[in-house]
């Protein structure tokens, strides 16, 4: 058994005694902000993680399309219902998942869809496991999910996250936003800084002899006189 099969076994556990992974839910209006461009080409969407949170019914409503749920903790839902979505979305998962298996499951997501909404904490969870363990096993800084998404997608567009606590990506540009030169979050606000107008520096001063005016009369010469004169 895997460490992320470990971990797995530790929600189950979790989701069989109460409810759990809702925090999605106060996401609502930030999903569908960062979404807005995309809205008229969604017509699936899937919750990649879903726990037991209603997000996705409430999303797929207001856009007229179908939800679809996948949470390999919860029996009902461990069972992926989809090859292909138009949105995948992954709230609070990925720090859910140990580093060494970030990769395939951001896999696994790219080859559900090239348009992907994340949200990831960036502390420490309040929820313990039932190991004794914390439920967030992977936490990095936001450049790091930065790059990791970006290599997978080609691209991570940071959002405005629901909380202070947490970064949201999308894998797409959204209209008016220029691709980095690089893949991670400290490019982007590079890329924003090149986008100025570059104002030249200014020529050092130079001195020149005053010039005199037609009617300037002469001045005394005020200079001293010697002894010997």
């Amino acid at each position: 058994m895997t460490r992320a099969d470990q971990f797995i076994d530790q929600y189950r556990q979790i989701h069989a005694s109460r409810s759990y992974g809702r925090t999605s839910e106060y996401q609502l209006g930030f999903i569908l902000r960062a979404t807005e461009d995309k809205w008229g080409q969604i017509r699936s969407i899937l919750d990649y993680g879903c726990g037991r949170s209603r997000t996705v019914d409430w999303l797929a409503h207001m856009l007229g399309a179908k939800a679809h749920r996948y949470d390999p903790a919860i029996p009902e839902f461990a069972t992926l219902p989809v090859a292909r979505a138009d949105l995948v979305i992954c709230t609070d998962v990925l720090e859910h998942v140990p580093e060494e298996s970030l990769d395939q499951t951001l896999t696994a997501v790219s080859l559900l869809s090239n348009l992907a909404f994340f949200n990831i904490a960036l502390t420490p969870a309040n929820e313990i496991l039932p190991n004794g363990e914390n439920a967030h096993c992977t936490v990095k800084p936001a450049e790091w999910w930065g790059k990791k998404i970006a290599d997978h997608f080609g691209t991570a567009v940071v959002m405005r996250s629901y909380s202070s606590q947490s970064i949201s990506f999308i894998t797409w540009l959204p209209p008016g936003v220029k691709p980095a030169p690089r893949t991670d979050v400290s490019a982007r606000q590079e890329a924003k800084k090149s986008d100025l107008p570059q104002v030249e520096p200014a020529k050092p001063a130079t001195t020149r002899k005053a010039r005199k005016k037609p009617n300037d009369k002469p001045k005394p010469n005020r200079a001293k006189r010697s002894k010997t004169d």
